[in-house]
């Protein structure tokens, strides 16, 4: 990822950042040549702004990860994610808008496929007020001996899925 968090030049992960007076705790943030911190800025950002390929070939749950962190309101830009190390656990009335695909081919290192509540996941929703609108969530590898799960929810109020498509 260049200095300004995306991948590439005109691969949609440009951003606007503020100039802070100290380092941000969070992952939005690029520090200048004169040693001076900028901020990320805006209400809704994109995980290609953190330096996602969004290609579903090379791993991005780094760069996922990241701009799950940083903002509550988190659009995938008709990219295709592929995470096979994250699950993406939000934080109340956090929400998720497509178009756009998240992707596995393996299941990540805390999924367990003995138990009936654990298998590849891509969110694990316990907080109030979650939204997931127009995503499709893709299981490549999937068996018929797997329980796959997009998305768990445990004891939330007010989760909202709509117009998402979940294959594998």
């Amino acid at each position: 990822a260049d200095g300004a968090g995306r991948h590439a030049a005109g691969d949609g992960g440009d951003a606007v950042y503020n100039r802070v007076l100290s380092e941000p705790v969070h992952s939005g943030k690029v520090q200048s040549q004169d040693g001076a911190w900028w901020e990320i800025v805006g209400s809704l950002l994109n995980p290609m702004q953190f330096g996602a390929h969004g290609d579903g070939i090379q791993d991005d749950a780094a760069a996922v990860s990241k701009c799950v962190s940083v903002s509550t309101n988190v659009e995938l830009k008709g990219h295709s994610y592929l995470m096979n190390t994250y699950t993406i656990i939000p934080v109340a009335g956090q929400s998720f808008y497509g178009p756009g695909k998240l992707m596995k081919t393996t299941r990540t290192s805390d999924e367990d496929f003995t138990a009936v509540q654990d298998g590849p996941k891509f969110f694990k929703v316990t907080v109030n007020d979650f939204l997931l609108d127009g995503v499709e969530i893709n299981y490549v590898n999937a068996s018929n001996n797997q329980r796959v799960y997009g998305v768990t929810t445990e004891q939330c109020a007010r989760p909202v899925i709509r117009n998402c498509k979940f294959t594998g």
